[in-house]
C-alpha cells in the first residue's frame, strides 16, 4: 500500500510496493509523494513499472531521450499544470544544443559553455543588436537541470547532476528599489496615454504583492464583490490564494470591465495574433514603453511584488507570517529573498549598537561592573525608546573626556 513519511527536513518520501517490487522518492510536498507513490503503485500492478537500474541497462540514454522518460514519468504529472505546459519550450533550447548527447558525458563545463555562448545569441523576436536575456537564459537552465535530475534521482544513470555547482545568469532588475517619484512617473505615463488597461493593472500590482503573471492570467469568474477580491485557485506553489483589492483599486477595475469586450474571458486580456480568441495580458509591452518613457532604467514587472514586500519590512509591524500570509510564501527563506531594505531604514540598529558601545567606554572609564549582572530574569538589558534613539547624537571627545574624569572622581 502506498505511503508516505515526513523526513526532518519537512519533506516527504512516498513509497510505492508491491509483491515484491518497491520504489521510494522525495517530495517536497505530502500530497504529491502520495499522489506519485498511487501512480507508481498502478504501475506495478499492471506490469508497466520496470525497475530504473533495468531501464539504464537497457539503452545508452541521449538527453532527448531522457528528456520524453521525464515527460512521461509520474514526477512530471506531479508538476503544476502551467509548469507543465511551459516547461518544453524552455527545453527546446537545450535540446538543440546537447540532445544528442549521452547524460553520462554531459559534464559542468558543457554546461558553463552553453550559457556562455547563449548569452551571446539574439532572440527569435529580438531588434537588431539584441541578446538573450539572463532571465531567460536561467529558465532554459532550470529547465535542464529538471531533465538530469531525474536522471539522478529516477533512471539512476548519473550520479551527479551537472548542473548544480554551475553559477547561474541573474535577471536584472529584481534587488533594485523603485522611489516613489518613479512609481509615480510611470502610473501617471499610462494615464496620459489613455492605456487605461494598464494603469489599473499596474495600480493593483503595486497594492496587492501578487506575481504580475498571475494577475495577468486571472479569469473575470475569480472576482469577488464582498469583499473585494481575486480569487486564484492556483498559484505558483499550488496553493490557493487572494489577491486582495482596496475599494478604489476595485472601483477602477469594474470601470475597466465594462470597457473590456464581453467575449475576453480574463481580467485583463490581449487578442491572440491569428486574431481568433485570446490570451493573458502582454503586461511586458506597457511597461517597457512607460520605462523607456520615463528613462526608468533596470526594473522588470516583477520588481512591484520586491518593492512592495520591502516597504512593508521597513514601514510596518507586520510578522514574517503576516506578510507570507500577504504574498504567498511558504517558507522565510523565500520571503527574505524580496526584502531589499534601504540603508536609512537600519540607521535605527546602527544607533542602538553603538549605543551599547558608548555605555561600555563609560564603565570602562568609571570601572563599574556591568549592568547585565543586576539584570532580572525577562528584564532587557538596554531597552531603547524612541526619546533615547532621538537622543543619540555624536558626543565630542572633550565632553566624553569630561564626562569619564567625573566618574572616577565619583568612585573616590
Amino acid at each position: 500500500m502506498a505511503s508516505v513519511v515526513m523526513l526532518p527536513s519537512g519533506r516527504f518520501r512516498g513509497f510505492a510496493r508491491h509483491k515484491g517490487l518497491k520504489e521510494a522518492k522525495v517530495h517536497d510536498r505530502e500530497e504529491q509523494a502520495l499522489r506519485w507513490a498511487e501512480a507508481t503503485e498502478k504501475r506495478m500492478k499492471s506490469g508497466a513499472w520496470t525497475p530504473p537500474e533495468k531501464c539504464a541497462a537497457a539503452e545508452v540514454i541521449t538527453l532527448r531521450r531522457a528528456a520524453e522518460l521525464y515527460r512521461e514519468s509520474d514526477e512530471w504529472a506531479a508538476l503544476g499544470e502551467r509548469t507543465r505546459r511551459i516547461e518544453p519550450s524552455k527545453q527546446k533550447r537545450p535540446l538543440e544544443v546537447l540532445g544528442d548527447r549521452d547524460v553520462c558525458s554531459i559534464t559542468s563545463e558543457d554546461v558553463r559553455a552553453y550559457v556562455k555562448k547563449r548569452l551571446t545569441e539574439r532572440p527569435l523576436r529580438g531588434a537588431e543588436g539584441a541578446t538573450m536575456s539572463a532571465h531567460a537564459v536561467r529558465l532554459e537552465v532550470a529547465a535542464l537541470s529538471g531533465i538530469l535530475r531525474h536522471c539522478v534521482e529516477v533512471l539512476k544513470v548519473i550520479d551527479t547532476n551537472p548542473v548544480r555547482g554551475t553559477r547561474r545568469p541573474k535577471g536584472a532588475g529584481r534587488n533594485r528599489r523603485m522611489s516613489d517619484d518613479e512609481i509615480g512617473k510611470m502610473l501617471d505615463c499610462w494615464s496620459s496615454k489613455n492605456d487605461g488597461k494598464a494603469y489599473v493593472f499596474f495600480r493593483i500590482m503595486f497594492s496587492s504583492l501578487c506575481r504580475p503573471g498571475e494577475l495577468a492570467g486571472a479569469l473575470k469568474t475569480w472576482l469577488r464583490d464582498d469583499p473585494p477580491q481575486i480569487s486564484l485557485p492556483r498559484t505558483k506553489n499550488e496553493d490557493p490564494r487572494n489577491i486582495l483589492l482596496t475599494a478604489t483599486n476595485y472601483r477602477m477595475l469594474k470601470r475597466h470591465l465594462e470597457e473590456q469586450p464581453a467575449a475576453c474571458p480574463y481580467l485583463f486580456g490581449t487578442p491572440k495574433r491569428s486574431g481568433e480568441g485570446w490570451s493573458a495580458y502582454n503586461y511586458r509591452l506597457p511597461w517597457d514603453k512607460a520605462r523607456e518613457v520615463t528613462e526608468v532604467q533596470c526594473v522588470v514587472p516583477h520588481l512591484t511584488r520586491h518593492e512592495g514586500v520591502s516597504r512593508l519590512f521597513e514601514r510596518t509591524n507586520l510578522s514574517d507570517g503576516q506578510i507570507a500570509g500577504l504574498t504567498g510564501h511558504r517558507s522565510p527563506q523565500a520571503l527574505w529573498n524580496y526584502r531589499h531594505l534601504r540603508n536609512e531604514h537600519q540607521r535605527g540598529i546602527v544607533n542602538a549598537l553603538d549605543l551599547e558601545v558608548s555605555h561600555a567606554v563609560d564603565r570602562a572609564a568609571a570601572g563599574s561592573a556591568h549592568p547585565s549582572e543586576a539584570l532580572k530574569p525577562g528584564e532587557m538589558l538596554l531597552p531603547i525608546s524612541d526619546e533615547e534613539l532621538a537622543k543619540m547624537q555624536m558626543v565630542p571627545a572633550d565632553k566624553t573626556r569630561k564626562r569619564a574624569a567625573a566618574a572616577r572622581r565619583a568612585a573616590g
